[in-house]
């Protein structure tokens, strides 16, 4: 492709706009995250405890669950098999 037909295609793109693209797919999301935090909600943590626990600042852990809508998950709530709250690790 020469110079010129690359400038007329990018010209092309910028009329028609850049960012869209015909047939679309969904954006990938993340299936474990929402429960994993909606299970740590129900349990009664706060995103702020969360990222206390993570040594995160709250701004990053904010970040990462942009548009996340959190909600409980199914399953009694009864923490670990043996009764107990999990406690949450940073593993390096």
């Amino acid at each position: 492709m020469s110079d010129w037909q690359l400038r007329s295609v990018n010209i092309e793109i910028s009329i028609h706009g850049r960012d869209f693209e015909p047939n679309e797919c969904e954006k990938e999301t993340s299936v474990v995250l929402p429960k994993l935090m909606g299970a740590l909600f129900q349990e009664g943590m706060t995103r702020g405890q969360i990222a206390k626990e993570l040594q995160w600042p709250v701004s990053e852990l904010e970040e990462l669950l942009f548009g996340m809508t959190l909600t409980g998950v199914p399953g009694g709530g009864g923490g670990t098999k043996n009764g107990t709250s999990a406690k949450l690790k940073r593993i390096k």
